[in-house]
């Protein structure tokens, strides 16, 4: 994702402690209702300790969106009639004429589980202002830091659990006066102190002497924060909802690589689940731990394909392995690729078989092999994924809408078998959804017609399906079963 940081200074006459209340109180959920592009929101709340130097400004906040053009269209709902509440609500605690804003590449850490860990907002969060010696570029400065300066940290930190690097983008005027903000995260303040201590005597001082070989020292800043952070605009929302809490539940996410299942798979972990991630991709699935990872969230990821039965039940064993129990499943894996637009009379038989497996074989042999645990344990809430080609017939797409269809049925039926054992089974139906699978795939022309089609005026972002799936994942749906929900922006 995108993301850019932002640098707050309390107005004159405010005290560090009713600025963090006006914020959290106040300023951070108008800034989620006004602006929906947000994917995340973070405030870091500087605390200082006795005798600790004050870096200068108040917060240090976090955005997080889907694009760029994401990212642009803040100033334009800010500068709208619109986002007038938003502004003159910032304007009355935030000295906005010292407030420094710019992008950042962020480099996320994976560090060892800690059995038992807790979940992050209950860490220990410090951050750290660097800035390059003079004579060493920007280029080179990121390559050693990343290199080199990094691996030293992970080893001569027995205290870190989380860890971020923040590498400023911005040049010219708007350049702030270090390069990288650097987030760590600690179990508790015991560790964080221990760590503190290590990095200053461990290893023959190998850490400092690192540091100042390209480390401008006079220009470093360190501090505690008070981390809050906000889930994006569907987890906020089923917060105040009763039974919708996923902490300590354990969910599979099949598809979890990108898209939707990308998605849920960040969404449920920010809602406390223990996700396990399952697709093809190795690689994507890293990606995503370390995401996750970053923020404090149990995840394993399983690379699977889910349409060999083998693989699948190898899966599941895993799951039980790590975790004990499985409580939510969620069949978010299919697509068509490059095999769409394609007659049925035109269409070969491996096609036809790729695409139905992927669809709907690939269901029935995830809940066959989670539903008898969760038969077993007498609980649990399995997700499907259907489509609008379920029941609206588009040319081409023959075993793509026969494979959704059958997602329909195979959720009622399954919820009839397995409701005396207390699992519930529902679907999810997405309209239009506006991933990099669906840009690639599908010709411009045919996105923007099905887009104009919409009657809520828009396409909808992978994040519109997460506030439904959490829905159904929990205890708030407690006496919901064998429904098909559509999600797409109205009916079309």
């Amino acid at each position: 994702m995108i993301k850019t940081i932002a640098f707050m200074h309390r107005k004159a006459g405010i005290t560090r402690e009713e600025f963090a209340k006006h914020y959290e109180e106040t300023h951070a959920p108008l800034a989620l209702t006004l602006l929906p592009m947000f994917r995340k929101y973070a405030r870091n709340h500087v605390t200082l300790s006795p005798g600790a130097p004050d870096p200068g400004f108040d917060c240090v906040s976090e955005f997080w969106f889907e694009r760029i053009e994401d990212a642009m269209g803040v100033m334009e709902v800010v500068q709208s009639e619109a986002g007038r509440p938003l502004m003159e609500d910032e304007h009355s605690f935030i000295d906005s004429g010292r407030t420094v804003s710019f992008l950042v590449d962020e480099k996320i850490s994976a560090l060892p589980v800690i059995p038992g860990k807790p979940r992050m907002r209950r860490w220990v969060k410090a951050i750290a202002l660097l800035k390059r010696k003079p004579g060493i570029s920007r280029e080179e400065y990121i390559r050693h830091y990343e290199e080199t300066h990094v691996p030293l940290i992970i080893k001569h930190s027995p205290g870190l659990v989380g860890y971020a690097r923040n590498h400023v983008m911005a040049t010219g005027p708007d350049e702030p006066e270090f390069d990288t903000i650097t987030e760590l995260w600690y179990k508790d303040l015991d560790a964080f102190n221990a760590s503190v201590k290590a990095t200053r005597t461990e290893g023959e001082g190998a850490i400092p002497k690192d540091e100042t070989s390209f480390l401008d020292m006079s220009k470093v800043k360190f501090f505690l924060v008070n981390e809050r952070i906000s889930r994006i605009p569907a987890v906020a929302r089923l917060e105040a909802i009763p039974g919708s809490s996923l902490e300590g539940k354990v969910a599979i996410i099949t598809g979890a690589s990108r898209g939707i299942g990308n998605a849920l798979a960040n969404g449920f972990a920010d809602a406390g689940a223990a996700v396990v991630l399952v697709a093809r991709s190795p690689a994507e699935l890293e990606s995503t731990v370390r995401e996750i990872e970053s923020r404090g969230g149990e995840v394993l990821a399983v690379p699977t394909d889910v349409t060999d039965g083998a693989q699948v039940s190898q899966m599941v064993r895993r799951a039980m392995d790590a975790f004990g129990r499985i409580d939510v499943l969620i069949n978010c894996a299919g697509g068509t690729g490059a095999d769409r637009s394609i007659p049925l009379t035109d269409m070969d038989e491996a096609i036809w078989d790729r695409i139905v497996d992927l669809n709907l074989k690939s269901v029935y042999l995830c809940c066959r092999a989670v539903g008898k645990i969760m038969a077993e344990q007498k609980s649990g809430s399995i997700v499907n994924f259907s489509s609008g080609a379920a029941v609206h017939p588009v040319w081409g797409m023959t075993h793509y809408g026969s494979a959704k269809s059958g997602i329909v049925q195979l959720t009622r039926v399954l919820a009839v078998e397995l409701g005396p054992y207390n699992v519930r089974v529902n679907a999810i139906s997405p309209g239009l959804i506006d991933t990099a699978t669906e840009r690639k795939w599908m010709p411009p022309e045919v996105f923007e017609k099905y887009a104009k089609a919409v009657p809520l005026g828009r396409v909808g972002q992978p994040e519109d399906i997460l506030g439904t799936a959490l829905y159904l994942a929990s205890d708030a749906s407690a006496y919901v079963s064998g429904v098909v929900i559509a999600v797409g922006g109205g009916p079309q």
